[in-house]
């Protein structure tokens, strides 16, 4: 059953790279200074896609190839019973991924980001508050040093609007 859902998720993930490569390639080339041009993280992005799923494809045949053969002595090849394998908490995290896209526009990197990381640290079991929140703030805050100050990455600032041009260098 576990390799029936890898090997979907490997073709949906080859699928979907496929898909957004061929969109990548819709993508008007302009007269641009930049090197990597428009198209440069969309292909980028679908490579990743196919070249996961065709690793993740080749993992499952690789593991089906193995289970036709007599297993080691003393080595375990079932899940722990107190961590069984699901699919729940990576589609939640994808979910959440999602959701923080779009709500970027609306709320902004600065309220967005802390929210995204801290469910992600709560759906991978870091409980404690003062931590989870700590790690989610300066961690939104590097990134916004980095990416909005230091590369000048215009990111959405959302109600913060009125603020904004206070904090821009």
């Amino acid at each position: 059953m576990d390799r029936r859902v890898d090997l979907s998720i490997a073709v949906v993930l080859v699928v979907a790279g496929l898909a957004w490569l061929y969109g990548a390639s819709l993508i008007r080339r302009t007269e641009s200074v930049d090197p990597i041009g428009e198209s440069g993280f969309p292909i980028a992005l679908g490579l990743l896609f196919v070249v996961g799923g065709l690793i993740i494809a080749v993992r499952v045949a690789l593991s089906l190839r193995r289970s036709h053969q007599p297993a080691a002595d003393g080595v375990d090849n079932t899940d722990e019973d107190a961590h069984p394998v699901s699919a729940k908490r990576p589609l939640l995290i994808w979910g959440a991924c999602a959701l923080w896209v779009l709500a970027l526009e609306p709320i902004g990197f600065l309220l967005a980001t802390p929210l995204l990381l801290a469910a992600e640290l709560w759906l991978l079991e870091f409980r404690r508050p003062i931590p989870l929140v700590s790690v989610a703030l300066v961690t939104t805050i590097a990134l916004f040093v980095i990416l909005d100050i230091l590369l000048k990455v215009s990111l959405p600032v959302g109600p913060l609007a009125p603020f904004a041009g206070r904090v821009r260098l």
